[in-house]
């Protein structure tokens, strides 16, 4: 009977134990290469990650060749845990100005989790030659008006979430792995 239940103890340390580990882990932010076969950059000039106390994202790529401006940011997370979100934003600014922004709120259709998981922001520019006139861009926003040489001081990734009645917004601190 003794052994039964030093058994079934020992069975129970070592199952918290991998909670907890896997827990731990959970929380950690480092780059990863994207998945979605969807969108992929061809090239990527900078390779980054964003993290603040309680979100991040894992994967943040840039193309900033002169023919080309693409990004890509995706596998966003909570690593410390909220309870009961209400609402949730998300905005990326270049040179502080609003580029994309990306909202949640508990009425929607889906839950918390599945709507961070399912975040892809992404923007694709290319620079067109018309037989009479210099080399223009299709279109101008904050992104496409980011110099190459600015881009790592540029970018800016913010978080904005209410519960219970209290909002708070968290700057993302960007870490470029290049």
């Amino acid at each position: 009977m003794k052994k039964k239940i030093i058994c079934v103890l020992i069975i129970i340390v070592i199952i918290v134990g991998i909670i907890g580990v896997n827990n731990f882990c959970n929380r950690k932010i480092t780059y990863k290469e994207c998945k979605n076969n969807e969108v992929k950059l061809k090239y990527i000039t900078h390779k980054f990650t964003g993290e603040s106390e309680h979100f991040g994202f894992e994967t943040g790529n840039v193309d900033l060749d002169k023919n080309n401006y693409e990004i890509l940011l995706t596998n966003f997370r909570q690593t410390k845990k909220v309870k009961n979100i209400d609402d949730f934003k998300i905005t990326i600014y270049f040179n502080d100005k609003e580029w994309s922004s990306n909202g949640w709120n508990k009425n929607k259709d889906i839950s918390f989790r599945k709507f961070l998981k399912n975040i892809i922001v992404y923007e694709e520019d290319t620079e067109y030659i018309e037989e009479n006139s210099p080399n223009f861009r299709r279109s101008s926003d904050a992104f496409i008006e980011t110099s190459p040489d600015e881009f790592k001081s540029a970018i800016k990734v913010e978080v904005k979430y209410c519960y219970k009645n209290k909002c708070n917004t968290e700057n993302m601190k960007i870490k470029f792995i290049d």
